[in-house]
């Protein structure tokens, strides 16, 4: 794990525990788009599951591509969504 994904991590939980208000609707879109993702277990972008993305999109510095199939990511999808830098695994948000 290197630096930067520790500050999103550490990003992420700041602003679930202390609400931002200007975060806040960017955080709730993205968790209605959460809502019924087929990587989602309880809260977690399940890392055992697969989805797949509907655009082409970069993660982690690497391009995906549309109806390619992933993999979720593992984290706690309550935190990760405030977490501005952030991105879904699947290029929903």
């Amino acid at each position: 794990m290197n630096w930067e994904t520790l500050g999103n991590i550490y990003e992420g939980w700041k602003n679930l525990i202390f609400k931002d208000p200007a975060v806040e609707p960017i955080a709730l879109e993205r968790l209605s788009r959460c809502s019924e993702c087929p990587v989602r277990t309880d809260g977690f972008c399940d890392s055992q599951k697969v989805g797949v993305a509907s655009n082409p999109f970069e993660y982690q510095g690497i391009k995906r591509h549309a109806k390619g199939v992933y993999k979720g990511c593992g984290c706690v999808i309550e935190a990760k969504a405030r977490c501005l830098e952030c991105k879904c695994p699947l290029g929903k948000w």
